[in-house]
């Protein structure tokens, strides 16, 4: 399964440098990217999303949509620090750092 945040746009049209997240629905912990730098690579920087004041299609970076007070972030982020890509410890974590 292809999963992705937004319109579901980029699950279908595929763009470069971003990706939907696979899913094995057998075994949906399991991920096809086993390295930090292939996770931080093959993971989804945008959202389409529509701007309502204008009435358009638009393209923005995740991070302008999710922010530290979405609860449900915690179950669809990663932090990255750098050497290592893993579950946030807090909220609090991932609005001091890149995700």
């Amino acid at each position: 399964m292809r999963l992705v945040m937004g319109l579901g746009t980029r699950a279908v049209d595929r763009t470069a440098n971003d990706y939907p997240r696979l899913v094995n629905l057998s075994h949906p912990l399991l991920r096809p990217e086993v390295t930090p730098k292939a996770i931080r690579y093959y993971s989804q920087h945008f959202v389409d999303a529509l701007d309502l004041e204008q009435n358009i299609l638009t393209t923005v970076p995740v991070e302008s949509i999710l922010g530290s007070d979405f609860h449900p972030l915690r179950w669809m982020v990663s932090v990255d620090d750098g050497e290592t890509v893993q579950p946030p410890l807090s909220l609090g974590l991932i609005s001091t750092r890149r995700n």
